[in-house]
């Protein structure tokens, strides 16, 4: 049970000191052949198998008695010559008649009850005090070894200590290095690691992301959880950073820290609840020497936010594992997170989502999987969703607005005036469109994929490479929006109704552009495992206000949902 992997089959050799076995490290099977010890490494014996022992030694050593004195007498009758009046008779002095017992005592191997064993009040029988046994030996003046008494003494020194209080014992739990594509950051590594104890009842994760550039900022993260009682107990540490250049020149760094402690109680195996009160800070650094001089507004040269919040979250999950990234189930999340401005009321906001997942088994790895997303920002501050593009999208890009039609988002900063929302964005997938391609403090998307592993469907046998294993067929549809104040199942809605403000001018034009307010893209795609990495090709063809319009195509790192 000490091995991680399965032991098929095994067979012991006691004459040549050998162990073989084979072994399965996943889809392949090695045969190994080991030396061992035949040397006795356990416990003594128990006194019915030294008895059994004692008897066959002392039948042995009575019946090598019974031949040597035979031929002992044999040659004494040949050697003995005829008395002369002068030679006195040879006596033969018995040395033996004084031991009148075997060299071997059975009475000291026999228990102390001689009705037997009483099943129903048990007591073990007591071993000799093995300084008595040296002391009683030295006694007599025979020069016999006692083979038993030799067994016995080695057999006594063998003795089962503890039980002892167990010592902690780490081991690293796994290593992940992986490639990311942050959108406002860029390409970067991300390096993770966890540390659990034997008993799984330590956890110790960590991790670290930065851009290959070295400049544009990363993240760093620290969390132990204590697993042991019913309540589970997690403290966390975050750290993220968002440096803005124009061109070569830094001009805005952006820093989040957060503290968090969190608490979470299983109702069953598939569902908890769990509540993390936390502490937050937001940091805005203005690196531009031009604004730092001629600046008026001090918070627009540094400005500090401390929050104080917490979240509350219910996960259930009732799904399995079919395979390295195939799974069939259901599973889900409902939760709610506040962030209260402690300096400045104005700054506080909160958060509700929803996230729903289904993983349908048409037939065997084949999935019919579904996400619905719902998310809503409240308060004085309500952050913002960015719909658009795709998690760890390779060579992606932002939708641009008409210059003559200007939309208020978070990454379009052109003035660069203080924007510490960006680090609360929310980028929402949704395929056929770039990043930020419609906005709002409400969300929601739904998104379906039929997902065929091709060549693991085919084969019955193993696949050995992880390219052909994992290789799937992906067919997609998604459909979002986003909102503000009119949801887009509504007549008048935040997408087909644009209001026109120009500077200077006393009229406001309310304009009714009849777009329809749900972005929607169909298309296919390829999975695979390439280099180690999973990685995603999709073709999407996205419908604007019933309108098809040009392919996407997108090139991704990782596991979506």
């Amino acid at each position: 049970s000490a091995f991680s992997k399965s032991i098929e089959a095994f067979d012991v050799n006691s004459r040549m000191n050998k162990i073989a076995y084979a072994v399965r490290d996943g889809r392949e099977s090695f045969l190994i052949v080991e030396g061992f010890s035949n040397s006795d490494q356990f416990t003594p014996s128990i006194p019915r198998i030294q008895l059994a022992q004692a008897k066959s030694l002392n039948e042995r050593l009575a019946a090598r008695r019974l031949i040597e004195d035979r031929e002992a007498r044999e040659k004494v009758v040949e050697a003995k010559p005829m008395p002369t009046a002068l030679e006195k008779p040879i006596v033969v002095i018995d040395t033996t008649s004084k031991n009148t017992s075997t060299s071997i005592d059975l009475k000291r191997l026999s228990f102390e009850s001689k009705k037997g064993i009483d099943t129903d009040n048990y007591t073990f029988d007591s071993l000799p005090n093995p300084t008595l046994a040296r002391e009683n030996s030295n006694i007599g003046s025979s020069n016999k070894v006692n083979l038993l008494e030799t067994f016995r003494k080695q057999s006594l020194q063998k003795k089962v200590s503890g039980p002892r209080p167990m010592d902690e014992q780490f081991f690293i739990n796994h290593v992940n290095t992986r490639f990311v594509v942050d959108p406002l950051r860029g390409f970067g590594i991300n390096l993770t690691g966890k540390i659990t104890d034997l008993l799984d009842n330590h956890s110790f994760h960590g991790g670290v992301m930065t851009t290959l550039d070295f400049r544009s900022g990363g993240d760093l993260f620290f969390e132990y959880e204590y697993l042991k009682s019913r309540v589970d107990f997690k403290g966390r540490f975050d750290r993220r950073t968002i440096q803005f250049r124009d061109g070569n020149i830094p001009v805005q760094k952006y820093v989040l820290t957060k503290i968090e402690a969190g608490f979470s109680y299983p109702i069953n195996p598939n569902a908890k609840v769990s509540i993390a009160p936390f502490v937050a800070k937001t940091q805005y650094f203005n690196l531009n020497p031009d604004s730092l001089i001629f600046g008026i507004n001090p918070d627009q040269n540094r400005l500090d936010i401390n929050y104080i919040g917490g979240r509350a979250e219910f996960v259930f999950d009732r799904t399995e594992q079919l395979g390295l990234y195939t799974q069939a189930g259901f599973k889900g999340k409902i939760g709610y997170a506040n962030y209260a401005a402690l300096s400045n009321s104005g700054r506080s906001f909160s958060n509700f989502y929803v996230d729903f997942r289904n993983y349908q088994r048409i037939h065997k790895n084949i999935i019919f999987a579904s996400r619905l997303y719902v998310g809503s920002f409240m308060g004085n501050n309500p952050q913002t969703y960015l719909v658009g593009g795709m998690d760890n999208w390779l060579f992606n890009d932002f939708y641009q607005p008409p210059s003559n039609r200007p939309e208020k988002s978070p990454v379009i900063n052109p003035n660069w005036v203080e924007n510490s929302n960006i680090l609360f964005a929310d980028f929402v997938d949704l395929r056929g469109y770039n990043y930020d391609e419609i906005r709002g403090r409400n969300v929601i998307t739904f998104t379906s994929e039929l997902r065929i592993p091709l060549f693991s469907y085919l084969t019955r046998g193993n696949i050995t490479s992880n390219f052909i294993r994992n290789f799937q067929l992906v067919g997609f549809y998604d459909v979002g929006s986003a909102w503000n104040d009119f949801a887009p199942w509504e007549k008048v809605n935040d997408q087909n109704t644009e209001v026109i403000n120009t500077e200077g001018s006393p009229f406001t034009i309310v304009l009714n552009n009849f777009n329809n307010p749900w972005l929607q893209s169909y298309g296919a795609g390829l999975r695979t495992v390439l280099l180690n990495y999973y990685v995603k090709f999709d073709v999407a063809r996205p419908m604007r206000n019933y309108e098809t319009e040009d392919l996407k195509f997108y090139v991704t790192l990782g596991f979506n949902f």
